[in-house]
């Protein structure tokens, strides 16, 4: 639905209202999962076993294997560009999920206005923003996130407005279970230790303060 052409980022209404407006999901209330953060992280591969793993639950028997799922392979070249969406929303307890992938930041080709960009426009969009990490969560991760989610903060103050709805860090590999452990309290304690570390350091630090806790 956002697409490089020419020089600049190109955003396909008309694609848009195709996916949005079908006479099967236009009346069902919409949410979508995206997944964002740096180039060859594997973003699409996450985004293609959720879709496949929601089919198989919600989905009628044999439904599932007429999924396609996001395309993604190995190597160093990225693989996704822009944004793109799953056309066909799976639906959970009346809500039209839509999975959407983006571009990984950081691919030398980009520039740092479009990274930004296309973040924002994740931010902006989406129901669910998972911010793809490997290993660990760093320093220069939350300043990347805050850097990318700037345009995200201005709109929001413009129409009054979250820059999220929901944001997840999500970190992949992670090798230090005795020090925080697997699932969701882990990784808080993990965030904690990193945000506490940076405390009072920087103006930035206050902005992605404030950006973490109101999401």
């Amino acid at each position: 639905i956002l697409t490089p052409a020419e020089g600049r980022l190109q955003l396909d209404q008309d694609k848009i209202r195709e996916i949005f407006c079908s006479p099967a999901n236009q009346d069902l209330p919409a949410a979508i999962i995206s997944v964002a953060g740096a180039m060859r992280t594997g973003k699409s591969f996450l985004l293609d076993f959720l879709l496949k793993r929601l089919a198989q639950n919600h989905l009628e028997a044999g439904s599932s294997d007429s999924i396609s799922g996001f395309p993604w392979r190995s190597g160093m070249n990225r693989h996704t560009s822009g944004i793109q969406i799953y056309t066909e929303p799976i639906v959970v307890d009346g809500v039209a999920v839509y999975l959407m992938d983006t571009q990984g930041t950081f691919d030398h080709r980009t520039t740092v206005r479009d990274n930004m960009t296309i973040f924002a426009m994740a931010c902006l969009t989406s129901s669910h923003l998972v911010y793809n990490l490997m290993h660990i969560i760093r320093e220069d991760h939350l300043q990347n996130l805050q850097l990318f989610t700037e345009y995200g903060r201005l709109v929001s103050e413009s129409y009054k407005m979250k820059p999220f709805q929901n944001l997840l860090f999500l970190v992949r590999d992670w090798h230090y279970p005795q020090d925080a452990g697997f699932g969701f309290e882990g990784g808080k304690v993990l965030l904690d230790q990193v945000m506490s570390a940076e405390e009072g350091s920087s103006e930035n630090f206050r902005l992605l303060s404030l950006l973490i806790e109101i999401t």
